[in-house]
């Protein structure tokens, strides 16, 4: 499902951080996965605007755990 206001962004973060330890292959895995894709799309469609509800306009991508985060 995509994201759509500040307000669901918020919320996927804060679901995506509590699924960081998920183990692979369990369902919470498969979730933050798609959440992942979700946040990433959401920083796409606007474009990295800065704002500090997106995470300050930080760089799309990586592989830290955390989207968007180098």
């Amino acid at each position: 499902m995509p994201i759509n206001s500040t307000e669901e962004f918020e919320k996927a973060m804060q679901e995506f951080s509590r699924l960081t330890d998920a183990p692979a292959d369990s369902p919470d895995a498969r979730r933050r996965d798609e959440l992942d894709a979700e946040i990433k799309a959401y920083y796409a469609t606007r474009g990295g605007d800065g704002d500090s509800a997106s995470g300050g306009g930080e760089q799309v991508g990586g592989g830290s755990g955390m989207p968007g985060r180098y």
